[in-house]
This record gives structure tokens, sequence and C-alpha cells, in this order.
């Protein structure tokens, strides 16, 4: 039976989140669709997992296969906005990635008490869609 499994970002992660989010398929998919630096990289991550931002990467048998994360929340309006990408090609459209977005929701309701979630989405981003779809956007 495969493992799956969901872990907070640590400083080790960082250049393999960079490295995926430049990566054409991650990149061209995205609002902002810079090129991000190394330098670049290291100051976001001195802002991340605070109180309104948590980022995750998460793996199948061991192997890491992309980045799930919570952001933009806010406990007084108990929202949020959700998102993810797939940084290893051989799993574009598998199950993971569906496992993935329904644990960091169930976090985010379940144990952060939230109670609406936001989604930003190019139109043109089929995979994105799709995703959001399963889980329940309309």
């Amino acid at each position: 039976m495969p493992k799956a499994k969901i872990r907070r970002v640590e400083l080790d992660d960082i250049q393999l989140l960079r490295y995926w989010r430049n990566l054409d398929h991650v990149r061209n998919r995205m609002v902002l669709t810079n090129f991000i630096e190394r330098d670049d990289q290291r100051l976001w991550f001195k802002h991340l997992n605070s109180k309104t931002t948590r980022y995750f990467i998460y793996s199948l048998d061991y192997r890491d296969i992309g980045s799930v994360n919570l952001g933009k929340i806010d406990f007084n309006q108990k929202s949020f906005e959700g998102g993810i990408y797939c940084g290893d090609t051989n799993f574009v459209g598998h199950w993971i990635n569906v496992w993935a977005a329904i644990q960091i929701y169930n976090m985010a309701f379940f144990e952060l008490g939230l109670e609406t979630s936001y989604a930003t989405i190019l139109k043109d981003n089929a995979a994105a869609l799709n995703i959001n779809k399963v889980i329940g956007y309309c």
C-alpha cells in the first residue's frame, strides 16, 4: 500500500520548492510568473509559516511530489486561500495531488476552525481548475 505524507516546509526544503516553482509547467500557471532567485527564496522563507501562511510538502512513498499551502489566513474572518502545485511531472494528474489538497483543507476547517476558502486560478490552468472542482469549488 502506498504511503502518502504531508509535512511542514523547513529551511532545507526551500531550494527544492524554488526549483519546482521555477519549472515552466508550474511557473507559467501562476499569477506571478517571475523566475525566483536563490536570495529571494531565502527572504520568502523568513516570512513563511507565520500566523497567516503555512506551507507543506507532500510525498508518496518517501518521494517529494509537490507543495500545498494555506495563505492569507484570517482568523477574524475565518477565511483562507488554498494553493497547490505538483513539482514532479511524473505525478501531474495523479491522485496524490487531490489527497494533498484535501489534507490542507481538512486542517483549515477542522483544526484551525476556518470556514471560508478562496482560490485564485488562471482560466487556462485546466489542472488546477479540475482539482478545485474535485474538492468542491464550482
